[in-house]
């Protein structure tokens, strides 16, 4: 009985690590869809006002001499804390299925099975907005730049990272 209920209290665990950890998986697709989407991304910037948007724009200033290195330090500050949760929610899953196994092969494929199941879920909304936090941001950060070097930043857009050349798309929709 002791086993079971165990068993039940380890694949609980379980379950609330994968949803978190699957949620994370799914952040850099759902971000790349995200910046894909015209509508989406007018939708995220207006989601907050154009006067917030604007005022955000305003309190911009380059970092190391480009706002090529903003949109960096963002971004990389943003996916890795993913990464590091990432990494911290697979190790201890590793170790709730290592004590499964030694409970048993049932419980194992039982525990194995709650680690997959919510793959199959969507995006959780927390993890939607944290993204759109980031979108949002990278587009304050975009129209600043586009203020003060439109061609430089239309370069980035377009050539250099063209995953935000939808949203530099919008950006000139928006000034209009």
């Amino acid at each position: 009985m002791i086993k079971i209920l165990g068993g039940i209290l380890v694949g609980g665990v379980i379950l609330a690590i994968s949803v978190n950890l699957w949620a994370i998986m799914k952040s850099w697709a759902f971000f790349r869809s995200l910046l894909a989407d015209p509508t989406e991304l007018r939708r995220i910037i207006l989601s907050r006002g154009v006067d917030e948007f604007l005022t955000e724009t305003g309190k911009i200033s380059e970092i190391g001499g480009s706002f090529a290195v903003n949109i960096r330090i963002l971004t990389e500050a943003h996916f890795g804390a993913l990464k590091k949760t990432r990494n911290v929610l697979i190790a201890s899953s590793l170790i709730l299925i290592l004590v499964l196994y030694v409970m048993g092969f049932k419980y194992l494929i039982a525990g194995i099975c709650v680690l997959i199941l919510p793959s199959l879920l969507e995006i959780p909304a927390s993890a939607k907005n944290y993204n759109a936090t980031l979108a949002f941001e990278v587009a304050v950060i975009l129209r600043k730049w586009n203020q003060v070097n439109q061609n430089e930043c239309r370069t980035f857009c377009k050539e250099k990272i063209p995953r935000f050349k939808e949203m530099y798309k919008v950006l000139e929709e928006l000034s209009r």
